[in-house]
């Protein structure tokens, strides 16, 4: 087994606590506990640039494009009538609908003002860009599959219900753009959604106080809630748990409540990758419940202060 990274507690994981681990997961291939948000596990390519844009939706984009904030060349290339030229918009190459629409914002001038691995920093970049909404017209387009709004600023402002009525949706990212409030459970409704991300970073209040729309979702293959608040979602175990596509689960710092006993039966079969750093209720039942992960080979408990090392060591190597 290859060990590596940092531990819970934020202690470094060397050679006195591998034989701990190994013993406690022990099905495990491969083990990396690290710091910080994994990177990308979806490519979010859909294809090339599609045929000429249908002008209904080439309105409802200029309606979109005038709620969001930009500093002067963002949407340079939204000019002239074919919209399927335009940076961040694709087409279907047959039906000539916008399939994919990607409005993540980055200004290169941050790059070297913030550590944007950094989650401090993150806020405070987001905090200082100017203020975005999402314009009713973004229901106008129909046939999206993916959607990315992505490092924007929202002003801690809903998660739009109406993002729930783009039905052929597979990939949608929404991290870090300052959403704030109560997920709607209407995402529940996105049966053909393979990524999901809503990850933010500590400043904003957006929350979950059930994740059972989640578990109606079961084609999902990546969810980041990293910095959500579920500590009201009791059963976010169990219902993470009835997804067992998923391959890539990341819940840290997101005030995950204590997991009730009984623990259903294992079913997350095909999970690779699982973030529960900041965990603060971990413990051993958790522990061996998740040694049943035998595809697993990343897992994250760095500050997971529910779990003394030492004593886990001693327990499991009786």
């Amino acid at each position: 087994m290859a060990v590596v990274g940092v531990g819970c507690n934020g202690e470094s994981i060397c050679s006195k606590h591998v034989t701990m681990l190994t013993a406690v997961i022990m099905n495990f291939g491969v083990i990396s506990c690290c710091l910080g948000h994994a990177g990308g596990d979806h490519d979010g390519h859909l294809g090339a640039k599609g045929g000429s844009c249908i002008e209904s939706e080439r309105r409802a984009l200029l309606a979109i494009r005038s709620d969001m904030y930009d500093s002067g060349k963002r949407f340079s290339s939204w000019i002239g009538e074919d919209c399927c030229n335009w940076r961040g918009v694709t087409c279907d190459d047959n039906t000539s609908h916008v399939i994919k629409l990607d409005l993540h914002y980055l200004d290169t001038h941050n790059f070297y003002t913030y550590d944007l691995d950094d989650d401090d920093d993150m806020c405070f970049m987001l905090e200082g860009m100017g203020a975005s909404e999402v314009n009713p017209a973004l229901r106008d387009l129909k046939h999206l599959k993916y959607l990315d709004l992505s490092m924007n600023n929202f002003s801690d402002a809903h998660i739009p219900h109406m993002i729930a009525s783009l039905v052929h949706l597979e990939y949608l990212n929404l991290s870090n753009a300052m959403f704030g409030g109560l997920i709607p459970s209407q995402l529940g409704n996105l049966s053909n959604l393979h990524f999901l991300d809503l990850g933010g970073c500590g400043f904003t209040d957006l929350r979950a106080d059930d994740l059972e729309w989640l578990s109606q979702i079961p084609s999902l293959k990546y969810v980041d809630m990293s910095f959500v608040d579920l500590s009201k979602a009791t059963n976010w175990l169990h219902q993470v748990n009835w997804i067992p596509s998923l391959k890539v689960l990341h819940l840290g710092w997101a005030n995950l409540p204590c997991v009730p006993s009984p623990l259903p039966p294992f079913n997350l079969t095909s999970i690779v990758k699982l973030d529960l750093s900041g965990y603060s209720n971990l413990n051993t039942t958790i522990l061996r419940w998740l040694s049943h992960a035998s595809s697993l080979i990343y897992l994250n408990l760095f500050d997971c202060s529910g779990v003394d090392i030492d004593s886990l060591q001693e327990k499991f190597l009786e």
